[in-house]
């Protein structure tokens, strides 16, 4: 992709319900990483049946080293099929993710489901005793370990591997193929003075020999937008920056923003970042904050006014990936 012309491709699902319809994979488009077009007319590019929930939510693009797709998805819930054990999606959580592989964004084929919070008999016997269901997986994304010569899958769970608590932590497991991954294993957790806080939705990116993590903290029921780094991508290697605070809140560290699902992106030609955040509350609004340095403080990251960007209706946890101009006029005339 080296010298070609590149632009954004957003990935999302709709909300205000949870239909099946609703819940699958949605693509737009931005040449400027601020304006957002519908693609496909705004209606799903992809959809599934008859796997798990037939639902997909919090999907994630990744281009492989050998230059085609895979798609990797929150399997939403069983709620409302033969498989659901209570009435209500909290009864019901999937420890599963869905995946699908595809040559141009446009035909996805092999879709499976994978158990990724893979836990030891004792540990579910520990949970259920506690009342707990099956380990949550959710807000799936995926980079490449060059260390390692590993892809790394990581995700939201809720619960400690051996079964003893249920407190969201982000996890990983490794694979070269898709198809076959490790063990999982804890990523990044968040803690105070020693006690493990509630973590989701972790989001990376790299720039100057550093990758920056950002993920919806809940210290004291916070439900705002940190910020972590580390030189390494080794799991427990990410430090939390700015003792804690909000990038979402900005200057004001006492108004919560309740924003979830982050994203961010560095413009094509600047050092310039654009972190996106999930008003979930208001399901379908998104924030977008700017900064010149990843490494600036919250009171530093300017909050863009809503004629300074603009996204499709009903986005949620969304994500990008970048496409070739080839790419995006096939998708366009698609």
């Amino acid at each position: 992709m080296e010298g070609k012309k590149l632009s954004w491709v957003l990935s999302y699902f709709k909300g205000g319900d949870n239909s099946a319809v609703s819940n699958s994979l949605y693509l737009a488009y931005s040449t400027d990483g601020l304006h957002w077009n519908e693609l496909n007319n705004g209606r799903p590019v992809f959809t599934i049946q008859g796997i798990g929930g037939s639902r997909i939510r919090d999907p994630f693009l990744f281009r492989k080293k050998d230059g085609t797709f895979v798609l990797i998805a929150t399997d939403w819930t069983i709620y409302g099929t033969p498989e659901a054990v209570s009435p209500d999606y909290w009864g019901n959580p999937s420890p599963y993710l869905i995946l699908a592989d595809s040559d141009d964004l446009i035909t996805f084929t092999n879709v499976r489901r994978i158990k990724f919070a893979r836990l030891s008999e004792h540990a579910v016997t520990l949970r259920r005793m506690n009342g707990w269901k099956d380990m949550h997986c959710w807000a799936p994304e995926v980079f490449w370990d060059a260390a390692i010569q590993q892809y790394g899958v990581i995700w939201s769970g809720d619960g400690s591997l051996d079964g003893k608590n249920n407190i969201n932590r982000t996890y990983i497991n490794y694979t070269s193929d898709f198809v076959s991954f490790t063990e999982p294993e804890i990523f990044f957790e968040l803690k105070n003075e020693g006690q493990n806080i509630t973590e989701i939705d972790a989001t990376m990116i790299q720039h100057a020999g550093k990758w920056y993590l950002f993920f919806k903290g809940e210290i004291d029921d916070a439900k705002d937008i940190q910020e972590a780094y580390s030189r390494s991508l080794l799991p427990g290697s990410f430090k939390i920056m700015h003792d804690g605070k909000y990038v979402t809140r900005t200057i004001d560290q006492d108004n919560q923003g309740y924003t979830e699902g982050p994203f961010i992106i560095k413009a094509l030609d600047e050092d310039i970042w654009y972190l996106y955040a999930d008003f979930y509350r208001h399901d379908g609004i998104f924030g977008c904050w700017r900064t010149d340095n990843l490494e600036n403080s919250p009171d530093k990251w300017n909050f863009l006014s809503s004629s300074e960007y603009s996204l499709p209706a009903r986005v949620r946890h969304a994500n990008t990936i970048l496409v070739t101009e080839e790419e995006l006029t096939k998708l366009k005339t698609r």
